[in-house]
């Protein structure tokens, strides 16, 4: 049985660990592969990193002997779609690959300028503000240093999204699928629809009941996607 290797990237503040919990549910012909962001998991000693351009160059180092000519499968969620748009990008230009399939999940399309600079707030006000976001579990409030590590990396990762610039129009040539909260406020400056433009392949969106953080809620729901655009690739080729 052929192997199809699936790489998937967390919103700001996450770790890859986080899609650990699909591993089950996943078709056995899909192998996870977890890659991880520096300055946490288990590159918690790693320097932080504080633009999408220096993320997408670092997690592509990481994939590279994973990348030998097999199928592969992109996934990221909030700040993780901003990724595999740009490791899509990237892979396509210095290895002339293509992923099997794309999936963008709770992120408006990247020609939408980020208006927020909550990265520059100071540390109060930056925290009442992550608060405000649904970022901040009770066990975290309830652990000041550890709260303190996770908002330094919290920050890094903000200023690396609200400084993201698009520039390159060259749309991708895999097909893709768009995922989002349905009562995402974040989603309402956009039409999800728009994300069509930047493949030449199909694209398909799927909505989901909640918030930005739909994607713990509905996990199967998700990996059944995945698991379906797989199967229905095999059947076309």
């Amino acid at each position: 049985m052929s192997t199809t290797k699936l790489f998937c990237f967390p919103y700001a503040g996450g770790s890859g660990v986080m899609y650990n919990r699909w591993r089950p549910l996943l078709d056995p012909s899909i192998e996870l592969q977890m890659i991880e962001i520096p300055g946490r998991g288990r590159r918690f000693a790693d320097p932080l990193v504080h633009t999408l351009d220096e993320m997408a160059d670092d997690l592509l180092r990481q994939m590279r002997g994973a990348l030998d000519g097999s199928p592969f499968l992109l996934f990221g969620h909030s700040m993780g779609a901003l990724l595999v748009y740009e490791l899509a990008r990237r892979i396509r230009a210095e290895l002339g690959l293509e992923p099997a399939h794309a999936f963008f999940s709770g992120r408006y399309p990247p020609h939408y300028l980020e208006i927020h600079r909550y990265h520059e707030l100071p540390d109060d006000e930056f925290q009442q503000c992550v608060a405000r976001l649904g970022g901040l579990p009770d066990e975290l409030l309830a652990n000041p240093p550890v709260l303190k590590l996770f908002l330094n990396v919290l920050r890094a990762d903000f200023a690396a999204v609200e400084t993201y610039q698009h520039h390159d129009t060259t749309p991708l040539r895999c097909d893709i699928s768009v995922l989002y909260g349905e009562d995402d406020v974040d989603m309402a400056i956009c039409d999800p629809r728009e994300w069509a433009r930047y493949t030449t392949g199909t694209c398909r969106w799927h909505g989901y009941p909640g918030g930005h953080f739909f994607i713990h809620e509905h996990a199967e729901r998700i990996v059944r996607l995945i698991n379906h655009q797989l199967n229905a690739k095999e059947v076309q080729s």
